[in-house]
């Protein structure tokens, strides 16, 4: 996993789920390799069909079940669609900052 800053890496859930968006937004491939773990979902994040073009929603964290991180609701413009889904995002690397680990 790629260093963060202090700035990035004092994000809590909500703020990553909503950075991460804005990275993905601008074409951030530097700030999404520090929130986003894995380099083919940075890559699809990049990719015209599916970069995000606003966000409309960003919620409160969830914790659910056994997993060890938690879910942040969220919806997004894509193009002329609307994604309503949950970020799962955890914080128990070796930085115990927030980072992607699916719901996209």
């Amino acid at each position: 996993m790629k260093e963060a800053p202090a700035t990035l890496a004092s994000l809590g859930p909500r703020e990553t789920a909503q950075r991460l968006f804005e990275a993905a937004m601008a074409g951030d491939r530097d700030t999404l390799e520090m929130l986003v773990p894995s380099p083919a979902m940075v890559d699809w994040l990049l990719d015209e069909a599916h970069r995000p073009s606003e966000i409309e929603f960003i919620g409160e964290p969830f914790r659910a079940g056994d997993y060890p991180g938690v879910y942040v609701p969220y919806r997004v413009r894509l193009g002329r669609s609307v994604k309503s889904h949950r970020l799962a995002l955890r914080n128990d690397n070796d930085q115990e900052r927030w980072v992607w680990d699916g719901g996209i």
